[in-house]
């Protein structure tokens, strides 16, 4: 197999699994709110479901200067712990749960007719106990870091393209 065949073989492969190649997606949600319990910061850590639905895994934040600890789906609120990124990120109704060690919180879109609000419970108010009304939220973010980490597919367009210059290079000092 002579060079040219190499490389043109390389390259091939290369444009390949650049058509093939997922977009990069981050995995990570910072999360800020404030309301009637608290100010609250987080990030999140979730996986992909498939079909725009991730599933949190972690939480790292503080509500009214303490430390979270995410709770499993269904401990508290019927959550669900799920998040959808999209345009404009949002969690679902039955929202996500998580301690500080002395309570349990849920935080939940609250999708009722006419409502589109966001919504806390806390496991010392009993009226909260699956969903109930919850106490909307002053405030509620939730936003996609940038990564600075490129997507598979201009990697490897990158690296096809400097192949290509090594081969015009390459040729012109054999002329």
């Amino acid at each position: 197999m002579n060079r040219l065949t190499r490389i043109l073989t390389i390259l091939f492969v290369l444009f390949v699994l650049a058509g093939n190649a997922q977009n990069a997606c981050a995995d990570t949600f910072d999360m800020t709110w404030s309301g009637l319990y608290g100010t609250g910061s987080a990030v999140v850590t979730a996986t992909s479901e498939g079909g725009g639905q991730f599933l949190l895994s972690s939480v790292v934040g503080t509500q009214a200067g303490l430390s979270l600890t995410l709770l499993p789906p269904g401990a508290y609120g019927s959550n669900g712990n799920f998040i959808y990124p999209g345009l404009n990120p949002q969690l679902d109704f039955l929202g996500i749960a998580f301690t500080d060690g002395s309570f349990d919180y849920n935080i939940f879109f609250d999708t009722a007719p006419g409502t589109l609000v966001y919504r806390e419970c806390i496991s010392s108010d009993t009226a909260c106990e699956n969903h109930g009304d919850g106490v909307e939220l002053e405030s509620f973010v939730i936003t996609r870091p940038t990564s600075g980490v490129p997507e598979p597919s201009s990697a490897l367009l990158l690296v096809a393209g400097m192949f290509g210059l090594v081969g015009v290079a390459r040729r012109r000092r054999a002329l």
